[in-house]
């Protein structure tokens, strides 16, 4: 991936881990507009704008009669045009990419659109603003607003951030878009206590943001502090100064010229409210960290798809003054009221616009305009690592079919709140199959989206983003079918003891199933197997075997199985849960779900003296560090320790670095390198402590099986039967209530 930008006066190439950025002044010519805003109006006596008119330069040409100066000028432009375009197939040619996306209108967007047409390349556009998309920067912009209209319309896909944008570019132009929401910039905050001690306004110090209107405020509430935090207008710079006055004369107003993004998010934490007062905008990534933090929002007139009021997260005025002051006293007045609206913003945000979802939208868009396998390539095909290192949710392979869930899926699931049972509603089918839908829990009102095939009951992948990343890079790595060795089937057998004989016909579930390696095992032996995993890693595993019959995947959180008591035969999890905050309550949650005289069997990490010793020394290092820029790290770390351990007087030293040699291929070294150093929780354990969990959990039968640390057990039936005869009456009282 190749990233171009720059500020008019900076050039050159820069390389981040897998991410190579090139800088050109060509951002910075004078015909460029450079943002997406509305332009300030010029009255009739004002000086000529010299970005609309980039060829008229000098004082000559200026003094030159009308009938002479406008042909010239046209001729200029015309020229300096020609010379534009002529750089951008050049620099395009050097970048050499199997498609160029933009963003923000600039007459730049033709220039790239017949550059991409002469390399035969495609140009994906997004919207950054309304007026992107609604003609209003066409009217604004003269001669290069026609030039972004002419690119815009040939683009061979418009991204739009919301569902109005989709009907803007189907009014104006014909022609459909896709919907990708703007991914969330910060985290979601949960639990997270903060004073809240002031209201909050951050933008741009534009006119068409609507500064003066949040000093307003500020005069008309002097009980309350407000916080402007404005960076420099990009069209007005000479808002600060016609606004300072007022600012210094108000005790309850405090401004900030700009904060590090980093920092910003302290500040939606600490405000009551985030007020925005622009005349129109995108999807401001403004209203996404304020709900993250919990902050509800006010709005003069931005209300894109009506998410404030559709999912109560804050006010929209409409541009009604009094509404917008209405607003502010019932929300600063009312605590409870203000605090549910800061919960469903949170809700909203972690629903709505997690960043593994949406990757995952641009990966199915980008790769299917380039028709590339997103994961691996064609069996024989060379592969390079940087090729495959698409991060987080990836698509199945080009030229497959899309993911559908099969209905039968549905008997086995529960909402994993409250256990009640969920009802299908299917948007789309293939066949009798689910391709895209959502479940709607009975007893708590909670909807659970089905995207590919797959149901996703947690909005995000927590704190497991490096399996999301590894398992889609080594989606085939580990796979026996795909591979073509049998290591998965062995080890299989050696952690958790099972037969085919004791999953034959039965349902079992994978606890953390990956790419599948397990599911595809057990399966293979007469199963019908749910494989459950809180990374996107769930739809590399439907990519590899989703279709097959009597195999299931769900994207869900160990710590909330979506699945009730005593649900399945057999249950197993094959190094796994050592990776989850506590091992051992994410143990607990196994058994509960087995059926009496069903199966239990785990395999976590040993603890191994002097080399666990010496990697989790290196962990805390290598758990911050880039996915990208660690992976690279292991595939020159891999190679030196292998070729160190060669030779007899650096083998000691060799064996102080931990790293894999399994003898199953340096791609495999790789993976398992990369395994050890990147996962946020690594916990290792001793035999007699995991069968202490065994017992603790009431099962019977344990036994320690030849791999360490791996045990199994049986959940016996005495104790099944003991638990329903003391739950009965109380399921009878309720019955009859």
């Amino acid at each position: 991936m190749t990233v171009v930008t720059g500020d008019g006066t900076r050039t050159g190439r820069e390389r981040f881990a897998g991410l190579a950025v090139t800088y050109t002044s060509l951002f910075g010519q004078s015909n460029s507009a450079p943002t997406s805003a509305p332009r300030a109006a010029r009255s009739a006596g004002d000086a000529p704008d010299r970005s609309e008119n980039p060829g008229l330069r000098s004082r000559t040409a200026r003094s030159l009669p009308a009938a002479i100066a406008a042909p010239l000028r046209w001729l200029v432009q015309r020229g300096r045009e020609v010379r534009d375009i002529a750089a951008w197939i050049k620099l395009l040619g050097t970048v050499d990419a199997d498609l160029y996306v933009m963003r923000c209108a600039s007459p730049q967007v033709a220039y790239v659109r017949l550059a991409a047409t002469l390399l035969r390349r495609k140009l994906v556009y997004l919207a950054a603003h309304d007026q992107d998309v609604n003609g209003g920067y066409v009217a604004q912009q003269g001669v290069w607003g026609r030039r972004f209209d002419w690119g815009l319309r040939r683009a061979d896909a418009i991204v739009c951030q919301h569902g109005e944008q989709i009907m803007q570019v189907r009014r104006r132009y014909g022609r459909g878009a896709e919907l990708i929401r703007s991914f969330c910039p910060v985290e979601a905050v949960y639990g997270r206590a903060m004073p809240r001690t002031f209201i909050l306004w951050m933008a741009r110090l534009d006119d068409w943001k609507q500064p003066s209107l949040f000093v307003d405020l500020a005069e008309r509430f002097p009980h309350e502090m407000f916080l402007m935090v404005g960076p420099p207008s990009d069209t007005n710079p000479n808002a600060l100064a016609e606004l300072g006055g007022r600012m210094g004369a108000l005790p309850n107003f405090r401004f900030e010229p700009g904060v590090p993004f980093e920092e910003t998010s302290a500040l939606f934490a600490q405000a009551k409210l985030f007020v925005n007062t622009s005349r129109g905008e995108g999807f401001p990534n403004t209203f996404l960290q304020a709900a993250a933090c919990g902050t509800p929002i006010v709005s003069w007139s931005v209300n894109p798809d009506g998410i404030l009021t559709r999912y109560q997260m804050g006010i929209c005025a409409n541009g009604d003054q009094a509404t917008f002051e209405q607003a502010l006293r019932d929300l600063c007045g009312d605590v409870e009221f203000r605090v549910r609206m800061g919960e469903n913003g949170r809700k909203y945000v972690a629903r709505q616009h997690a960043a593994g979802p949406i990757g995952a939208q641009y990966a199915d868009l980008l790769l299917g305009l380039v028709g590339r396998r997103p994961v691996a390539q064609a069996e024989g095909e060379a592969r390079s690592w940087p090729s495959r290192c698409w991060n987080g949710n990836q698509p199945a392979r080009a030229g497959e079919q899309q993911g559908v869930m099969k209905d039968s899926l549905l008997r086995h699931l529960a909402c994993p709140d409250c256990k009640g049972a969920l009802l299908l509603t299917a948007e789309r089918r293939e066949g009798e199959e689910v391709a895209e839908g959502r479940l709607h829990c009975r007893g708590c009102t909670h909807t659970y989206p089905i995207t590919r095939g797959v149901p996703r009951f947690v909005p995000t992948d927590a704190y497991v983003g490096n399996f999301s990343f590894q398992w889609q890079v080594h989606r085939t790595t580990q796979v026996d079918s795909l591979a073509g060795h049998s290591e998965s089937r062995q080890a299989f057998g050696m952690k958790t003891g099972f037969s085919a004989c004791e999953l034959n016909g039965r349902l079992v579930l994978d606890v953390g199933c990956g790419t599948g390696r397990y599911t595809e095992v057990a399966a293979g032996l007469g199963a019908e197997v749910i494989g459950l995993d809180l990374s996107y890693a769930i739809d590399a595993a439907y990519a590899n075997m989703g279709r097959r019959p009597g195999v299931h995947f769900v994207q869900a959180d160990i710590f909330k199985m979506p699945f009730r008591e005593a649900t399945f035969d057999a249950a197993y999890s094959i190094g796994v849960l050592h990776h989850t905050p506590s091992t051992r309550e994410a143990f607990s949650k196994m058994p509960p779900l087995v059926k009496p005289n069903g199966l239990t069997a785990i395999w976590v990490y040993k603890w191994g003296g002097d080399y666990s010793r010496d990697l989790d020394r290196l962990r805390p290092l290598t758990t911050r560090l880039p996915k990208l820029l660690l992976y690279a790290l292991c595939w020159v770390a891999v190679p030196v320790v292998h070729a160190m351990d060669l030779v007899p007087v650096l083998r000691r030293l060799s064996h102080r670095i931990p790293t894999s040699i399994q003898g199953r291929g340096l791609a495999w070294d790789v993976l398992d390198t990369f395994d050890l150093y990147g996962p946020r929780y690594q916990w290792k354990h001793h035999e007699p402590e995991v069968r202490a969990w065994f017992e603790e959990a009431g099962l019977g039968e344990v036994t320690e099986l030849s791999f360490p640390v791996s045990f199994r057990g049986r959940k016996p039936m005495k104790q099944v039967k003991a638990q329903v005869e003391v739950q009965k009456p109380s399921t009878l009282t309720s019955a009859l209530i």
